[in-house]
């Protein structure tokens, strides 16, 4: 249960963090202010729609215990925290290399 935790808290940063960098860009740099929030509001979804899953699967857990449906959907949540954490970490990676290295608001 606890990797399961970790993962979903880290792939909910990495979605908060691009959220915040995507927004961030925009409005500094003053270029497809528009798009640029609403894909962060977007993203910021992601982030809060992953912290609630992860409370959800704590509360079943602490209801069912170690049973084997607990067991297999610890798997599939640790399979889909895993992938969206590699989705998430992967959109910040480009989006900060697309503001600071390239100098652009992330879409725009």
């Amino acid at each position: 249960m606890r990797t399961t935790q970790w993962l979903t808290r880290l792939a909910a940063a990495a979605w908060l963090f691009l959220a915040l960098l995507t927004a961030a860009s925009g409005l500094a740099m003053r270029m497809a202010q528009a798009i640029n929030l609403v894909v962060a509001a977007l993203f910021l979804g992601i982030a809060v729609l992953l912290w609630l899953r992860m409370r959800a699967v704590e509360r079943v857990g602490a209801a069912l215990g170690p049973a084997d449906a607990m067991r297999a959907l610890l798997l599939t949540e640790t399979t889909s925290s895993a992938v969206m954490l590699f989705a998430g970490a992967s959109f910040l990676y480009a989006a900060a290399h697309r503001v600071l290295v390239e100098g652009f608001a992330v879409f725009g």
